[in-house]
């Protein structure tokens, strides 16, 4: 049995989880996450920030009544997407 990356192993668990539209902004250490989930089928939107990434991905909630994703880098894209987080959970 080949044994599977983290990449991999991420984007299997948001297919699981019936998301299938992932939003964000690629940097080097989510590139591997984003090759990962389109080649699982996952359509992948290239965003220029993580801020309408993540209203994307709740938009996708909001309309369609299913889970959307978003994908960011770790420090400044992580706090670049903080106000849509909060709208999503308000």
């Amino acid at each position: 049995m080949a044994q599977l990356t983290g990449e991999q192993i991420i984007a299997r668990s948001l297919k699981t989880q019936g998301i299938d539209k992932i939003f964000g902004v690629v940097g080097i250490p989510v590139t591997g996450i984003a090759n990962a989930c389109q080649a699982e089928g996952l359509t992948y939107t290239g965003m220029r920030h993580e801020m309408p990434a993540t209203y994307a991905a709740q938009a996708v909630s909001f309309i369609g009544g299913r889970m959307g994703a978003a994908l960011a880098v770790s420090g400044p894209g992580v706090l670049n997407a903080v106000a849509a987080f909060a709208n999503a959970w308000s």
